[in-house]
């Protein structure tokens, strides 16, 4: 990582983001709750952008309130999904397909 990125203000930033679009959820959440109870059944354009809203901003604001700075931290991976040789195929014991 590079040494700007190891700062406690960039945790710390990263996390208040990660808040900012979980409330920005939380609004999208509300705003599809009304619009589903003013039209039971009729599933409006609004209703499906609000969903993926929901949904975008509920799952990377999770991860940035949860993990931090520490979302891009390598991590080791086990020998048998380790890339090996030029072909770029996994090997191990089921690389053949049996």
């Amino acid at each position: 990582m590079a040494a700007w990125f190891g700062r406690g203000w960039i945790d710390l930033g990263l996390r208040a983001a990660g808040a900012a679009l979980a409330s920005i959820a939380a609004g999208a959440a509300s705003l599809l709750r009304s619009l589903t109870l003013a039209h039971p059944g009729r599933p409006a354009l609004a209703a499906f952008a609000a969903a993926a809203i929901l949904f975008l901003c509920g799952s990377i604001g999770a991860a940035l309130i949860f993990t931090g700075a520490r979302l891009l931290d390598r991590v080791e991976v086990a020998g048998r999904w380790r890339r090996t040789g030029s072909s770029g195929a996994p090997s191990g014991p089921t690389a053949g397909g049996s």
